[in-house]
């Protein structure tokens, strides 16, 4: 009995210890998920503890860095357009003389290198861009026209009605050809296979 016994004290033992393994990977896993639950609940109610100011912080300061830049721009607006995400993804509106003859990928590039300090950290997630050259001008868009305020009038390209020509052409005239000469065939049937 002894030998016995000694046997289901190391086997309660191992699992004293699976037991107890368990428990704590299950308190860790536990208290993560609440602490995630808690940061998510924050972040959609916008409670004090949030790091909602942080954002408004960056955008600020980016949004400084490239007036530095771009003295001769008209309009400069960083917005955040990320939301609840960890780093912000930011939109960078620029209109600015400064681009005068500088392609698309150029113009990106100059305002990478500005807020490159942003990026290499992590602070910033992702930038959009809207550049251009010039006045800053608003679209005008009634009833199909489509007019900024220093353009002339332009009308959009209307559909062109498409006009039916059934049955002309050189392709109907071989479709018919090869239509005569198969109905020719279909009236007599092919010999079937016997079997013997």
């Amino acid at each position: 009995m002894t030998s016995r016994a000694t046997a289901q004290q190391g086997n309660s033992g191992s699992n004293l210890v699976l037991v107890t393994v368990g428990a704590a990977a299950l308190i860790i896993g536990g208290y993560y998920v609440f602490l995630r639950r808690k940061q998510r609940g924050r972040a959609r109610r916008g409670s004090p503890f949030d790091d909602s100011w942080a954002e408004d912080d960056i955008c600020k300061q980016i949004e400084k860095r490239l007036r530095q830049r771009y003295n001769k721009a008209t309009v400069i607006e960083v917005h955040d357009l990320g939301g609840t995400c960890e780093a912000p993804k930011i939109g960078v509106r620029i209109v600015s003389e400064d681009f005068a003859g500088l392609g698309r990928v150029e113009m990106q590039r100059q305002c990478n290198a500005v807020i490159e300090p942003f990026l290499s950290s992590g602070q910033i997630h992702a930038v959009s861009y809207e550049l251009s050259v010039g006045k800053a001008k608003k679209p005008q868009v009634n009833s199909g026209v489509v007019r900024t305020s220093d353009e002339p009038e332009t009308r959009l390209p209307q559909a062109k009605p498409v006009v039916s020509q059934a049955g002309q052409g050189p392709f109907m005239e071989n479709f018919r050809r090869s239509l005569s000469r198969s109905s020719s065939t279909l009236g007599s049937p092919k010999p079937a296979m016997k079997f013997t």
